[in-house]
């Protein structure tokens, strides 16, 4: 079991695709220790590790907003999903 910062479950392999425009500051961010960085012939930057602690992920994740893409586990990318479609409802039904 490995934890990504504070949760803890049975550890999955992340991998993440930063966008060209925003690789500067995720390639200076340490999310986990196994952590590697490959960049693509795109310009994007690929940031892989092994981890557990999806939700603490998704929270994290969600202030990237479209400049990250979960490749995997479609576990970690299913609830980073939902979790932006519940604040969009929540924020289209304040705006009401």
């Amino acid at each position: 079991m490995v934890s990504f910062i504070l949760w803890q479950e049975l550890a999955s392999d992340v991998e993440l695709r930063c966008s060209a425009v925003a690789v500067e500051e995720p390639s200076a961010w340490r999310l986990h220790r196994s952590q590697v960085h490959e960049l693509d012939d795109d310009g994007s930057l690929i940031v892989r590790f092994r981890a557990g602690g999806m939700e603490e992920m998704v929270h994290h994740l969600i202030t990237w907003g479209s400049a990250v893409t979960v490749v995997k586990p479609d576990a970690l990318r299913a609830r980073l999903a939902e979790f932006a479609l519940q604040a969009l409802q929540q924020h289209q039904k304040e705006s009401d």
